[in-house]
């Protein structure tokens, strides 16, 4: 049973297709616009709390149409490392909006991580993700995070954090970030 009724996941997915205009979802749903984020913490929370998979699916669903605030950042980081439900890809998605240092650890782990439901998804596609949003935080840690990623990762994975670390190198106006990745490049 989710925390999620079956009447909220239809008012919620009656938004997504557009049957239901914003306005009647949000008078339905018994939120101001301007709580929205508030309201989808708490849907991620309960989520999370009670290892909903359903309600992190809808809380998810939400998030991304109201978009992505620093409000969800610790459910998201939460997860990511999570193992009991399969909208890792969705999580990291939300990460790669905030580019927060704090998400530094937890994407690395999404880049290697292995999930049982993703064993057939040959292109790795959330670990890539994962790369690329560690290529969004301007910080040492997440280039050091990458360059473990380069040598631990699969090796589409692997390829792809190389490729992050060779573009952040070219573009950064940073000497020490450009320095660093030089260094690292040729280890």
């Amino acid at each position: 049973m989710s925390s999620v009724p079956n009447d909220v996941q239809l008012l919620i997915l009656g938004l997504l297709d557009g049957s239901i205009p914003e306005p009647e979802f949000l008078k339905k749903f018994q939120v101001r616009l301007k709580d929205m984020p508030r309201k989808v913490a708490s849907m991620l929370d309960t989520a999370i709390v009670e290892k909903d998979s359903v309600g992190v699916e809808y809380g998810l669903y939400l998030l991304h149409k109201y978009q992505v605030t620093e409000g969800v950042l610790e459910q998201l980081n939460r997860l990511v490392e999570a193992d009991w439900h399969e909208w890792h890809e969705d999580a990291v998605d939300g990460l790669s909006k905030l580019n927060s240092p704090s998400s530094v650890g937890y994407l690395q782990a999404a880049a290697l991580a292995s999930h049982p439901y993703l064993e057939f998804d040959e292109s790795f596609s959330l670990g890539r993700k994962a790369v690329w949003a560690l290529s969004g935080i301007e910080s040492i840690d997440a280039i050091l995070a990458l360059d473990r990623i380069r040598k631990a990762g699969k090796k589409i994975v692997s390829d792809e954090a190389e490729n992050r670390l060779k573009a952040i190198g070219a573009k950064s106006r940073n000497e020490s970030f450009r320095a660093a990745i030089s260094n690292l490049l040729a280890s």
